[in-house]
């Protein structure tokens, strides 16, 4: 199923079923719980509030092929803002937490833009769905590495920077559409690795440039994520994310856990 027709499914308030063709390992990917649950947010918010932030934990696996559902809470509600949380609930258990802020625009006199050159779209090295060797979700999304190196290559770079979207085009690039493909690329520091190591997001917050400058269901978005600091087996990335004409769609940042296994000898 298409990222389109698992939205579609939210309209109702009847348990869903990942398929394992968006699995890592057994469980869902986490940009697609994610995803999903800003999806539902956007059907029950003021469609002028616009998604200005979200803040993810990753409680534990959401299984492949399991049924589990989507709640919201409103936190609060005023004329310019809604804050609200949404929980993925499998097996009696919280497994994805989001809680977003929504808001309408207001007049302000600073008008600062951040836009920047980015190579041409959808250049680079393309990295493919490999079975047995990419996680299975990869098989829905298009990469094109512009600078670093695949995960467990023991690359010197600190960096990722490359292009996404979807492999079959969506209806259109909807706020959910683009928090699902933001948390698609390997974890930055993985490229440093000799060997596959497990790891996990252990937090995850977005903050969105709004309103977005238009896109089609099968327009690249571009990505260029950094590690900023790394040590005891946690790392916190910083990620941009841009519009094709440079225009600065979303910052993304990630604290993520490692599970090394230490040298033997020590």
């Amino acid at each position: 199923m298409h990222f389109d027709e698992y939205l579609d499914l939210l309209t109702s308030n009847q348990a869903i079923k990942i398929h394992p063709s968006w699995g890592q390992g057994r469980t869902t990917f986490g940009g697609m719980s994610a995803g999903l649950v800003v999806g539902k947010m956007m059907q029950s918010v003021d469609p002028d509030k616009l998604l200005r932030s979200i803040n993810v934990n990753f409680c534990g696996p959401l299984l492949c092929d399991v049924d589990f559902t989507i709640e919201l809470e409103v936190l609060s509600e005023g004329k310019n803002t809604t804050q609200i949380t949404g929980r993925c609930i499998q097996e009696s258990n919280t497994v994805t937490i989001v809680t977003a802020c929504f808001g309408k625009e207001r007049y302000s006199a600073i008008d600062i833009q951040d836009q920047k050159e980015i190579p041409e779209a959808g250049s680079g090295s393309p990295m493919g769905y490999i079975k047995g060797l990419t996680p299975e979700f990869v098989q829905h999304v298009q990469f094109t590495y512009n600078q670093g190196q695949f995960p467990f290559s023991n690359s010197r770079f600190n960096e990722i920077e490359g292009w996404m979207r979807y492999n079959e085009s969506a209806q259109s690039l909807t706020i959910a559409h683009i928090v699902m493909l933001i948390d698609a690329w390997p974890p930055t520091a993985l490229q440093k690795l000799t060997k596959f190591t497990p790891c996990s997001t252990i937090s995850w917050n977005v903050d969105f440039v709004q309103p977005i400058t238009e896109l089609s269901g099968h327009d690249w978005l571009h990505y260029h994520a950094h590690i900023q600091q790394s040590h005891h087996g946690y790392v916190m990335t910083e990620a941009d994310v841009r519009h094709p004409n440079g225009d600065l769609i979303a910052r993304s940042r990630q604290m993520i856990g490692l599970y090394e296994k230490p040298p033997e000898n020590t």
